[in-house]
C-alpha cells in the first residue's frame, strides 16, 4: 500500500534473511521503493550497499545519488557518507571543500566519525 517504513523494514528482512531467505534483489527493490518516498534510512542504506566492498554491488554513482538525497534532508550519517565520497572522488569528482562542508554538517549534529574527520581536515 506504499507505506515507506514498512517497505524499509521489509528490505532489511530480505537483506539480512530475518524471517525469510536472504534475497538481495528483493531487498534492493524494497529499499528503493522506500527511498523514492524520501525515507532517509532507506536512502542511506542504499548508499551503503552501493558503496560496499563487494564488487558485484559497487556502484559509486548510485551511492552518491542516495547519500546526497539523505544528506540534503539533514541526515547526519548520509552527510558523513557523502563527505567520504567527495574526499575519495567516488561517484563524483574529488572536492575537499564539499568534504569539509558535509563533514561539518554531520559533526554539528553529534556524529562522532564526522567530528573526527572534521578534526583531521582542520589539522
Amino acid at each position: 500500500q506504499g507505506h515507506a517504513n514498512s517497505q524499509f523494514i521489509l528490505a532489511i528482512m530480505y537483506y539480512k534473511g530475518h524471517g525469510t531467505l536472504k534475497n538481495l534483489k528483493k531487498a534492493l527493490y524494497w529499499y528503493e521503493k522506500a527511498a523514492e518516498q524520501g525515507h532517509v534510512d532507506a536512502q542511506n542504506n542504499l548508499g551503503i550497499i552501493y558503496s560496499s566492498k563487494k564488487r558485484s554491488l559497487r556502484d559509486y554513482t548510485k551511492a552518491f545519488y542516495w547519500f546526497e538525497k539523505a544528506a540534503e534532508q539533514g541526515y547526519a550519517s548520509g552527510q558523513y557518507n557523502l563527505s567520504g565520497l567527495y574526499y575519495n572522488g567516488e561517484g563524483t569528482l574529488k572536492d575537499y571543500t564539499k568534504t569539509f562542508y558535509w563533514s561539518k554538517k554531520a559533526a554539528e549534529q553529534g556524529h562522532a566519525e564526522a567530528q573526527n574527520t572534521l578534526g583531521n581536515l582542520y589539522h
